[in-house]
């Protein structure tokens, strides 16, 4: 494979592993500084939002712009915002509001992120290699998240929280050493770099309107991540904290639980998955990522949570990485970054939507029941998806 890539794969795991540390950390401080469900479900919807503002932008960018350098200042940028919150608490003025800033800067900048490397992908790995790549970039993703909570969970438990944001910047400092190495890859000459325009924007939508498959795709993702994601990530912390009395460590085991779960699947992909349909394998992703949450409802040990995430971790790659291949198989080369960038909006800004309400709801009704009504509805989603032939078939 392109040196290159190898070089985006390596400094993607230390982007992830300090996302990971950030957001356990960020979560668990809310939840000490506020003792209030909703406020901790606004705070990560917050964090969230960029992805639901800025998407679309990121994606022009990643489409008109070198994608290089805007995962270079993406990631450089990171290492003074990761810095915020320990310097406002050495100040005395740390509060809400600081920590939804700091959320809000640091995720509008993996916002640019994302689109921008999944559209490099194809410029250092071939057509034929497109789902191993995929599988290796998800791969160092997921290892950093069994790595970055089990970091998170004994460092704020050890140290306190606020040292966590240092590690943090820290490993931005070595992923933007290794991003700025990055070499050009090889663009498709018929798909070059676009002017930024409401032409840009109409086109993009237009393929959408006219590719059903794409418009199915996205409006499932929206769908299954408006049910799951925001009881994944908060729905989670708040369980294990005051349901089930445990410490900061054991919502970071959680979490690399998931982790573990979603990395075994990965190695199998890149191993068995090149002859694999992916519009089978995303729809029975899909299916599973609710029903697995089911079984939460009924769970009093935290042990027994350990084994139901991780079983549930396993159909996540299902989902990522026959969604990204699917992209790029079926997208022009030179509409992939604005495509993505919408894929980030349905997945990530969508999140947003879904912890906001997880923290209300969580007010309302026991957590564990929200797992219950969430698992169903991802399921349901799921069949929907096998609704529509020309997804399903897609190879």
């Amino acid at each position: 494979m392109h040196k290159s890539f190898i070089i985006l794969a390596v400094a993607q795991f230390f982007v992830q592993l300090a996302h990971a540390l950030f957001e356990v950390s960020l979560i668990w401080l809310a939840l000490d500084m506020t003792g209030s469900r909703f406020s901790t479900g606004v705070l990560m919807f917050t964090a969230y939002l960029p992805f639901f503002l800025f998407s679309i932008p990121a994606g022009l960018f990643a489409d008109s712009k070198d994608r290089r350098q805007i995962i270079r200042w993406s990631v450089t940028s990171r290492i003074l915002i990761a810095l915020l919150i320990p310097l406002f608490a050495c100040g005395n003025m740390l509060s809400f509001l600081v920590l939804a800033g700091s959320a809000f800067f640091f995720t509008s900048l993996e916002a640019f992120f994302l689109p921008a490397r999944d559209a490099l992908i194809p410029e250092y790995v071939s057509g034929a290699n497109l789902l191993r790549g995929n599988s290796i970039i998800q791969g160092s993703m997921q290892l950093a998240f069994i790595i970055g909570p089990a970091i998170a969970g004994f460092l704020i438990d050890w140290l306190g929280n606020l040292q966590t944001f240092l590690m943090v910047s820290a490993l931005f400092v070595a992923a933007s050493i290794l991003v700025w190495q990055l070499k050009p890859g090889q663009r498709d000459p018929e798909n070059p770099l676009i002017t930024i325009d409401k032409k840009a924007v109409a086109e993009l939508f237009t393929h959408i309107k006219t590719d059903k498959r794409l418009a199915w795709l996205i409006g499932i993702t929206m769908i299954d991540n408006l049910f799951i994601m925001g009881p994944a990530i908060i729905g989670v912390a708040i369980f294990v904290k005051e349901d089930l009395g445990g410490p900061a460590v054991h919502y970071a085991l959680s979490e690399s639980f998931l982790a573990g779960g979603m990395i075994l699947t990965s190695l199998l992909l890149i191993l068995f998955g090149k002859k694999l349909p992916m519009g089978k394998l995303l729809i029975i992703g899909i299916f599973m990522d609710g029903l697995t949450y089911v079984p939460v409802r009924w769970i009093e040990q935290i042990e027994m949570l350990w084994v139901t995430i991780f079983l549930h971790a396993l159909f996540i790659p299902f989902i990522t990485v026959s969604r990204t291949t699917i992209v790029q198989k079926i997208v022009p080369r030179q509409l992939q970054g604005r495509v993505f960038a919408i894929i980030s909006l349905s997945v990530v800004g969508f999140t947003a939507f879904s912890m906001a309400l997880t923290g209300w709801i969580a007010e309302l009704i026991p957590v564990r029941d929200i797992f219950f009504y969430i698992g169903i509805g991802g399921a349901i989603s799921g069949l929907i998806a096998t609704l529509y032939g020309p997804l399903r078939i897609l190879k």
